[in-house]
């Protein structure tokens, strides 16, 4: 075989393994970044759920914060009619004693 025949097939040869190694190199390359993007969407995902529920558990926490307000205003009454018959009781026994 020529001699320049047989060192162009090497160079081809070396070429072909250089591709070679450029294609897995690159081929790992894009599995890493495939599974880096995958972890992040899941991430996203989960951070999107605890927000979805944050969001879910403050408006619950409004309205909560509504109905103790209301049963404040409703125990404040009650105690002011208590207030009312606990004077009115005091007066009664104080009237029957005298």
């Amino acid at each position: 075989m020529n001699e320049i025949l047989r060192d162009y097939l090497k160079q081809i040869d070396a070429a072909i393994d250089d591709v070679g190694e450029t294609l897995a190199e690159q081929s790992r390359r894009l599995r890493e970044q495939r599974e880096a993007r995958e972890k992040t969407l899941k991430d996203l995902w989960s951070r999107q759920r605890q927000l979805t529920t944050l969001q879910q558990d403050r408006a619950r926490f409004d309205e909560l914060q509504a109905e103790n307000e209301r049963l404040k205003q409703r125990e404040e009454v009650l105690r002011e009619r208590l207030r009312s018959v606990m004077k009115q009781t005091k007066a009664l026994v104080e009237g029957m004693r005298a």
